[in-house]
């Protein structure tokens, strides 16, 4: 995803300001409509214009968002959740401080969390880096909203816990990986 020269709109979309009519946190409210189960996405951008225009996309989708600046505040927002509320991390490579890299690497060290590296970043070095540090897919920007709604789906899909890990007692079921109720 990224700005086009001209005056076309970011995406397709007309762009809103944060905070403005539009601009919230939560999904669509029809994207419980279909039955689907809603992903959560940790986006991890520096550039705020990017950042916003992802974050519009993916909620568009039916996604829930929460968008983070810098590596740091990504390893910090994933430790402050429970790890398996984290469907999906989105993470640039290029960011302020910890790199994207590392970032990847310190994930993966505590968590399967897909993470898929989203960047600007295109030699074939990067991307074995990339991969190399935990990336399960490697996207060079700019990617058209539907292609990366793809590839996250595609994560998803490779990605889906075995149903045995739910232990059920009634009404109550159980996570044996995370203890979540």
């Amino acid at each position: 995803l990224g700005v086009r020269a001209g005056p076309r709109h970011v995406l397709g979309m007309m762009i809103l300001r944060p905070g403005s009519a539009g601009a919230t946190g939560a999904a669509p409210p029809d994207a419980h409509r279909d039955n689907r189960t809603v992903t959560r996405i940790l986006l991890v951008e520096d550039d705020p214009s990017l950042r916003h225009a992802l974050t519009l996309a993916l909620r568009s989708q039916g996604h829930l968002v929460d968008a983070v600046d810098s590596g740091e505040r990504c390893l910090a927002a994933f430790g402050e959740r429970v790890q398996a509320s984290i469907d999906v991390v989105l993470l640039d490579v290029m960011l302020p401080g910890i790199d994207g890299v590392e970032t990847a690497r310190r994930l993966r060290a505590r968590s399967t969390v897909p993470i898929l590296m989203l960047t600007a970043r295109d030699s074939d070095l990067d991307i074995v880096v990339g991969l190399d540090a935990g990336a399960d897919d490697y996207v060079v920007k700019p990617v058209e909203p539907r292609v990366l709604e793809a590839r996250i789906r595609a994560l998803l899909r490779r990605t889906e816990r075995p149903s045995d890990d739910l232990q059920g007692w009634g009404d109550l079921n159980v996570s044996r990986e995370t203890l979540i109720v």
